[in-house]
């Protein structure tokens, strides 16, 4: 359907602006449940607005690395390269044989190698941010771990985070399909490489398990049919 604008009404902007096709809404139920949040304030009045307020850091940097600005001043081209073979390394891939990251990596090429390079290079601008600006996303999201073995161990140096993101890389595809979706599960990977590997690692041990239940269950179900072919003769 076409729709135009009709030529009697006032000049538009945004105080009298209103969609052409508009929704019904339901009228509201007055014994609903009221939102937990306030109503919407208008707060930001622009886009660039908004986003200052989306990008701003929320959990402080991890400042205390020294090799920081050499990484930044001359390791991109060093890194960017190890972060791209890491992605596309099959050698010692520990997701599951159904898993669809192995198969994008290990059985067909899914992806744009192109991509997966200017991955690369989001990968190590996100590891530097790390040090550099700290954590930008909802603090929800933020995931930090004090003691045990999910402890970041590159707080004190760049060239560890980035060696240990590496390694997930090359053993957890699914960390790869974080690196290229972008956003928060990028972020989480590179404020803790060891923490996103763990949960990785569970998620493959929880899908072996739910599918060896399915094997059972159909096992099951296939021995009963026979049971009661059997006694039907």
């Amino acid at each position: 359907m076409t729709y135009t604008v009709p030529s009697n009404t006032e000049t538009l902007n945004e105080d009298n602006y209103m969609p052409l096709d508009p929704y019904d809404e339901p009228s509201p139920d007055p014994q609903a449940r009221r939102p937990l949040y306030p109503m919407y304030g208008g707060h930001f009045q622009t886009a660039q607005a908004a986003k200052t307020h989306r990008k701003r850091t929320r959990v402080a940097p991890k400042s205390n690395a020294p090799d920081v600005e050499r990484v930044k001043r001359y390791g991109r081209q060093y890194w960017v390269r190890k972060i791209y073979e890491a992605m596309i390394d099959i050698e010692d891939i520990s997701d599951g044989q159904s898993s669809i990251h192995r198969q994008r990596f290990a059985e067909v090429t899914a992806f744009d190698p192109l991509d997966l390079e200017a991955s690369a290079h989001q990968v190590f601008d996100s590891a530097l941010a790390v040090h550099e600006r700290g954590w930008n996303r909802p603090v929800v999201y933020h995931k930090k771990v004090v003691r045990g073995k999910l402890t970041d161990v590159s707080e004190h140096s760049l060239e560890k985070r980035l060696t240990r993101i590496c390694l997930c890389f090359k053993q957890k595809k699914a960390t790869v399909d974080d690196a290229i979706r972008g956003g928060v599960t990028l972020a989480l990977l590179c404020d803790n490489p060891e923490a996103r590997g763990f949960t990785k690692s569970s998620n493959n041990l929880g899908n072996k398990k739910r599918g060896e239940r399915l094997r059972l269950a159909k096992g099951a179900e296939a021995q009963q049919e026979v049971d009661e072919e059997d006694e039907a003769e």
